[in-house]
């Protein structure tokens, strides 16, 4: 993978520059393709978060699977989520001040065939809601994964290699500014045995539109 050997030609760099310079510069790491461990130290993997995770919208479901999310309001319907792993962004669309509002299969999650760490059999995944940052407020009431088809939502889920599951949501905009666009986001965070202090994340930006229509963009 072309940015994965990127990141671990950096990675070289950095590590030299740090033993050369004796700790006078620090490294920060990002959590969606660095990890850190311990205190007395900074260790930096080689892996990307794609390596153990996928996240896919219709359009890029290399399973060829339908019925997603639509945004609401819009003509001629176009699917909630566009893009693929780092690139999924969701526009959920118009709902006018009202709750318990479900919208599954927003996008779908799948483990890779094949973990790139030896003995390990599974993955942890756990979705994280962030509210809107320039209000403060969140319209997504509750957030989690089922099995394809169903309308569960849990959170924690584990996932052997190759396993797909789908991300649903609930809305609650009651109480929430009319026609006004709330802008939160979804954290997909994976996580396997053994791991220390250490995680890979996506992160999903979300708007949905408190009015009628399918929203601005």
């Amino acid at each position: 993978m072309t940015v994965c050997r990127g990141i671990r030609a950096l990675l070289v760099v950095l590590l030299v520059l740090g033993v050369t310079l004796g700790g006078l510069c620090a490294v920060r790491s990002s959590t969606a393709t660095f990890s850190s461990s311990g205190t007395t130290g900074v260790r930096a993997t080689t892996d990307c978060t794609q390596e153990w995770l996928h996240v896919y919208s219709q359009d890029s479901d290399p399973d060829g699977l339908t019925g997603y999310a639509t945004r609401s309001g819009s003509s001629p319907t176009v699917p909630a989520a566009t893009g693929l792993d780092e690139t999924i962004a969701v526009h959920l669309g118009g709902f006018t001040d009202t709750n318990n509002i479900t919208v599954n299969r927003v996008v779908t999650i799948q483990a890779v065939p094949a973990f790139p760490v030896t003995g390990i059999t599974q993955i942890t995944t756990t979705a994280y809601l962030v509210a809107d940052p320039a209000s403060g407020r969140q319209p997504i009431s509750g957030c989690g994964f089922a099995a394809v088809g169903s309308t569960n939502r849990k959170s924690p889920v584990n996932l052997t290699a190759g396993q797909k599951y789908q991300l649903n949501l609930r809305l609650r905009l009651k109480k929430l500014t009319p026609d006004t666009l709330y802008e939160p986001s979804v954290q997909i965070v994976v996580t396997y045995s053994g791991m220390a202090e250490t995680y890979y994340r996506y992160e999903l930006p979300v708007k949905i539109w408190n009015g009628s229509g399918p929203g601005p963009d």
